[in-house]
């Protein structure tokens, strides 16, 4: 389905947008827009990972932790190398040469190379902004699945520590029960000079 995604922006690119929109200033635009991304997936994938170095967790919670980590971890990845390749498409778009011609040996045709490497760019990078503007809803789920894990977390330590409280004694009011001194009434001796 991804593929389908990327391979549908990529024909629109090369055949629908017309190859006029990218210019010096959309073309900054876009390389902004993916430094934004990769400058928001860097910190998220920092904070997934950390997650995990907790040494309170139980070893099924750090199973679980994981297994739910390292989905999100490799597409944040892949997303990093999406905005790569933009970036690089961009940079090719700079240094391509407005004309290219290349003649075919022993023949009268001649192809402009330069026009389809220009509609390669163009789709390559219209590509690689949609696919970005489509998973930055990745870095919104990293954090709720984060929150969400450290939250379970959290009560299972909270649990864990309330039934270890709890062991050896067979009644609850044995834990909250106070001392024989809790409430007893100490004369001062100020009360009496007044």
């Amino acid at each position: 389905m991804k593929l389908l995604f990327a391979g549908l922006a990529f024909l629109a690119g090369a055949f629908i947008i017309p190859t006029g929109w990218l210019n010096d200033d959309t073309a900054k635009l876009s390389v902004t827009v993916m430094g934004l991304l990769a400058a928001g997936i860097l910190p998220t994938i920092s904070l997934l990972v950390g997650g995990l170095a907790t040494p309170s967790k139980t070893p099924k919670k750090l199973y679980e932790l994981e297994r739910k980590s390292e989905a999100l971890l490799n597409g944040m990845i892949l997303t990093l190398g999406i905005c790569l390749i933009g970036c690089i498409a961009v940079f090719a778009y700079f240094i391509l040469p407005s004309k290219s011609i290349w003649k075919i040996p022993k023949t009268s045709l001649s192809i402009d190379l330069a026009k389809y490497l220009n509609i390669a760019i163009h789709a390559i990078l219209f590509t690689c902004l949609v696919m970005c503007v489509d998973r930055l809803r990745l870095v919104v789920i990293a954090f709720q699945k984060g929150h969400k894990a450290r939250f379970e977390l959290a009560i299972s330590e909270s649990k864990q520590k309330i039934t270890d409280r709890m062991k050896g004694t067979n009644d609850i009011t044995k834990l909250n029960r106070p001392d024989n001194e809790f409430g007893k009434v100490i004369n001062t001796g100020e009360a009496s000079n007044h």
